[in-house]
């Protein structure tokens, strides 16, 4: 006798085969699949209709992103039925990252009503666990259910007290903090000067050096640059000289669908011409993919014959061709990395799937900080954080008189309330705090030293280090004990140190960094090299010092010790030929 569905063992999905097995209805394709914001069909239900553990949803950004069921149920009849509802609608209506945030805080109801608590009780313990303003906002979600389903236990009285909660109202404090970090807050003038320099460096992916160019302009969102298409870049010619604009797609502005308002920005010339470059290149290179609108900024594909500047260095993913009798091989095609590309092509959004995926603007930007001296201001390396270029831009329109009104529109954002920060943390107050309290690296390691010249008695630098090319004293050491570091080398990076005034000697021993660091250069990379430019740098600086210069900016990426990537010496070679 066939195994009726309560028999069946819960652990086990409901497929076709298996509803056959058991006797069981199955249920139709048009109650299983909901048809989300972005156009995408998602399997949301089984052939019984329970609802999947996991659901795969997918976004015009290229990102799958999983959606976790489990939170939105409680295994009480009536209250599943209300939250399978809300489920639905957020489903149909919201990107999956909204979805997944609205889980976390429905998840502090339902666990309590588990637990065996009413409703109302499970509310107020939930309420007071909120980590988050999203909490809340989910709770407030899941009570407006509550009362239109009329669910026993939940009261008018007790629904209106819970709509009324209200948290947050600190974005433009927290911000304000944000904006005063030296690891998270805006560029300063001679980081800018390092990051504007860069864009023109062959050693950094073309693409990469774009992706940059566009935050450090307009200061998009990754979102933004993740959505940017070829077609979005305009060239247009007046009175013989060229005038470049991008169509930048507008995001947080209550549109359905991706790609809905666009705001025309004037980009550069410079960024411009190497926008047309890289369009160029990607024609090219990805011809084969025959794509009809193509993304500005490309994902990464495993093979592609010949030598391009996008190689990928992954293990080749070779397919057997059609003559699978002969047992030969088709290597003129591989798999892209995108595992999804089939759901895009039947969804009729084959482009889509080309995109980069929004997590992966910081991998890219990350990539260009091995390629980028230490910063000036810190000493450490650069921390290219997306959002600091948009905190870097706001900043810097304030301190150019540019109005609330003109701020909130070059960051696209739809009011002047979330601009605030900007006009009382501005760049120009931030360059004042430091200057004034020697929080920069370069005042940091010398300043204090000079405050103390001459060899007076008791004076706690009393050791004389000597540079070893013309054997002249360059300075003197407070550390008192055995130092194994190389006199006149390592010197020029430590606290310990006090440079004296002697400008030609500081210059004899940056020669002999100079000669370490070219020798250096051909046995190794990396931490090594790295801390020879630390030393370089002090080294610099001692002179500029002793040559009564101001110490800013003292070095400016053209001489710090990079690798090339694959392909960066295409432009050069063309040039050659």
């Amino acid at each position: 006798m066939a195994k009726n569905i309560e028999s069946i063992d819960t652990g086990e999905l409901v497929t076709a085969e298996v509803a056959e097995r058991h006797l069981i209805p199955v249920l139709p394709e048009s109650e299983r699949v909901i048809t989300s914001r972005f156009g995408y069909r998602l399997e949301c239900k089984d052939y019984s209709g329970s609802w999947l553990p996991i659901i795969k949803t997918f976004n015009d950004d290229a990102k799958q992103t999983p959606v976790k069921t489990a939170p939105f149920f409680c295994g009480r009849p009536e209250i599943d039925r209300i939250t399978s509802s809300l489920l639905t609608h957020l489903l149909k209506h919201y990107a999956a990252t909204t979805v997944n945030s609205y889980a976390e805080g429905i998840w502090l109801v339902t666990s309590r009503l588990m637990q065996g608590e009413d409703v109302q009780e499970a509310i107020l313990n939930a309420i007071a666990d909120i980590k988050k303003d999203s909490d809340l906002t989910a709770i407030k979600r899941l009570g407006r259910y509550f009362l239109m389903y009329e669910l026993d236990g939940y009261l008018y009285d007790f629904h209106q007290e819970i709509q009324a909660l209200s948290r947050g109202g600190a974005q433009n404090a927290y911000m304000s903090y944000n904006l005063r970090d030296d690891e998270e807050g805006p560029f300063m003038r001679e980081e800018m000067l390092v990051l504007n320099q860069a864009l023109g460096d062959p050693f950094i992916h073309l693409e990469d050096r774009v992706l940059m160019g566009l935050m450090i302009e307009w200061g998009l969102r990754p979102i933004q640059v993740v959505l940017l298409k070829q077609s979005d870049f305009e060239v247009r010619e007046i009175a013989g000289e060229a005038l470049y604009r991008i169509n930048v797609p507008r995001v947080k502005q209550g549109a359905k669908q991706r790609r809905q308002q666009f705001t025309k920005r004037p980009i550069s010339r410079k960024l411009g011409e190497m926008i047309d470059e890289l369009i160029q290149i990607h024609q090219s290179v990805y011809a084969d993919l025959d794509i009809q609108d193509p993304p500005l900024v490309m994902r990464r594909y495993k093979l592609f014959a010949g030598n391009n500047p996008y190689q990928h260095k992954a293990p080749i993913k070779i397919l057997r061709d059609q003559q699978v009798a002969s047992g030969t091989w088709d290597v003129s095609f591989a798999a892209p990395t995108n595992i999804y590309q089939d759901v895009y092509d039947a969804n009729n959004k084959s482009d889509m799937g080309h995109h980069v995926q929004r997590d992966r603007i910081q991998y890219r930007l990350d990539a260009i900080v091995d390629h980028l001296p230490r910063s000036p201001r810190t000493g450490q390396p650069f921390n290219l954080y997306a959002y600091r270029f948009r905190y870097t831009k706001g900043t810097t329109m304030v301190q150019e008189g540019y109005t609330p009104a003109e701020v909130a529109d070059a960051l696209d954002h739809s009011d002047t309330t979330s601009v605030r920060h900007y006009f009382r943390e501005t760049a120009e107050t931030n360059e004042l705090v430091e200057e004034a309290t020697n929080r920069r690296v370069e005042q940091g390691m010398w300043v204090a030293a000079w405050q103390r010249n001459d060899n007076v008695e008791n004076n706690i630098y009393g050791e004389d280090v000597v540079e070893l090319t013309a054997f002249t004293t360059v300075g003197k050491c407070k550390k008192g004990s055995p130092c194994w570091f190389e006199p006149a080398v390592a010197c020029y990076g430590c606290d310990k140190f006090k440079p004296n005034t002697d400008a030609q000697g500081h210059k004899n021993a940056l020669k002999r960094i100079e000669t370490q660091i070219a020798e250096l250069a051909k046995t190794t990379f990396g931490a090594a090299s790295h801390q020879l430019d630390e030393a370089r740098a002090g080294c610099m600086a001692a002179i500029a010092y002793a040559e009564g210069k101001q110490v800013v900016f003292i070095e400016d990426g053209t001489i710090a010790t990079k690798d090339e990537v694959i392909g960066s010496r295409l432009r050069m070679i063309e040039e050659r030929s």
